[in-house]
């Protein structure tokens, strides 16, 4: 008995029939930013029983996503921050007890009145779209010029990719690639500001 008031005082319920009854990360996320109180986010919060990565990515995305300012991103992305790191010093330390404290560092992400809401993805949909559309064929310009130019992929995509399009941009580059290729770097260079 004394041990499950322990687990209730600090934010823990023990297990019994109904502690199987949770709800889903995106009505629990939605549930959390609507509250009314404190008390109630904590409520909604706890009720929440996933696996701690999977609990601090739902917020992430969620406010990486929404459209608060940039004055209220700068004050939250440090306590997701903070999180990120207790779940990184446990999982290297597998000091278990240390996640009675995750959900209290998300309860400073509490705002009353917030618009943020869950989001599964944490890039834009624009963005997401062109991944999925244009990726493919990203890729492969990326394979094919990193085999000329003797460099793997991801240095190719990451450092030269921005500066051969800005060139091609200014006409002082022209490559000699597949037509199929052509609608994606047009696409691309108009892309570039």
């Amino acid at each position: 008995m004394i041990n499950s008031a322990q687990a209730f005082v600090t934010g823990f319920e023990p297990a019994t029939e109904k502690s199987f009854e949770s709800m889903d990360i995106e009505s629990v996320v939605n549930a959390f930013f609507k509250a009314n109180s404190e008390d109630e986010a904590r409520m909604v919060l706890y009720s929440l029983r996933i696996d701690p990565r999977e609990k601090i990515n739902a917020f992430y995305s969620s406010i990486v996503t929404s459209n608060i300012t940039k004055e209220q991103m700068t004050k939250i992305l440090p306590i997701l921050s903070e999180a990120d790191l207790l779940y990184g010093k446990i999982m290297k330390t597998q000091e278990w007890r240390l996640l009675r404290y995750l959900d209290e560092i998300l309860m400073k992400l509490y705002q009353k009145n917030s618009t943020i809401r869950y989001s599964q993805y944490n890039l834009s949909w624009p963005l997401l779209n062109r991944l999925r559309w244009d990726g493919k064929s990203i890729k492969r310009l990326a394979s094919i010029m990193a085999k000329k130019m003797h460099i793997s992929k991801s240095t190719f995509s990451t450092f030269y990719f921005p500066y051969i399009l800005l060139c091609m941009k200014n006409k002082s580059l022209e490559l000699e690639l597949e037509e199929s290729f052509e609608d994606i770097l047009e696409k691309e260079m108009k892309l570039l500001k």
